[in-house]
């Protein structure tokens, strides 16, 4: 037990607090993890690779990358230099991940990672609407769905086909058949 006596006998020594040296795994973790986002973060995976996006408060959308039995790598810009200011969503396809945003004007952009962990650098996801939410995204079979909030509160979709096209912005499809 510590006694009491030894804080005003001066019998103790102040050390300095050092962080964990970067090979011990949860200190490098929480090291490269540490950021602060006025959004909800979203990740998808793509192999090994995790990948973890989320909006600072600049608006610039940033990732991080786990591999396999690895730890994260460090918040980096996903390149493109967008600024949004909604929170991104991803989504698994293939051998890739689709991350989407919004850009300062509400038009849907999107941007890939392959497993090599090369960007494509944003593009705008055809069609003409804006939104001022984040946009919702699913894989389903060779495709991916991206869903919007129109200004009237209808919902519309994008589908990405396998061959990298989209079909265009249809809101018709989807209706609620409630009683």
């Amino acid at each position: 037990m510590f006694p009491p006596s030894a804080l005003s006998d001066g019998l103790w020594e102040v050390e300095d607090i050092r962080p964990l040296p970067t090979t011990v795994r949860s200190a490098s973790m929480a090291e490269t993890f540490s950021m602060r986002s006025p959004t909800a973060p979203t990740g998808a995976a793509v192999g090994d690779d995790l990948y973890v996006f989320a909006r600072d408060d600049d608006g610039r959308v940033l990732y991080n990358r786990s591999g396999a039995d690895e730890g994260f790598s460090g918040w980096e810009e996903v390149p493109g230099e967008l600024v949004s200011g909604t929170q991104p969503s991803a989504v698994s396809s293939g051998d890739e991940v689709l991350v989407f945003a919004t850009d300062t004007e509400g038009r849907v952009r999107s941007n890939r990672v392959g497993a090599n962990g090369a960007f494509t650098g944003w593009e705008g996801v055809p069609g003409d609407i804006t939104t001022d939410g984040a946009v919702g995204v699913a894989s389903q079979a060779d495709s991916v769905f991206v869903f919007a909030r129109l200004d009237d509160n209808r919902i519309a979709f994008n589908r990405l086909l396998p061959d990298g096209t989209y079909t265009g912005w249809l809101d018709k499809s989807i209706a609620w058949r409630g009683e």
